[in-house]
């Protein structure tokens, strides 16, 4: 099942009001999730956007 950045940022931001359905799919089928160097960029993108590091806490 391709994770595309929607599904991605529901599951990182504690305010999107996809979360809740996010979090159940991601327990359902996380074995057989899979994503795209492209997604990967696009979430590079929106952390640039909103001043947010991946690599910190």
């Amino acid at each position: 099942m391709y994770a595309e950045t929607d599904f991605l940022l529901a599951l990182i931001k504690d305010d999107d009001w996809l979360s809740e359905g996010a979090e159940e799919v991601y327990k359902e089928n996380r074995d057989r999730l899979w994503t795209s160097e492209y997604t990967l960029v696009e979430l590079m993108v929106v952390a640039y956007r909103e001043e947010k590091d991946a690599l910190v806490s």
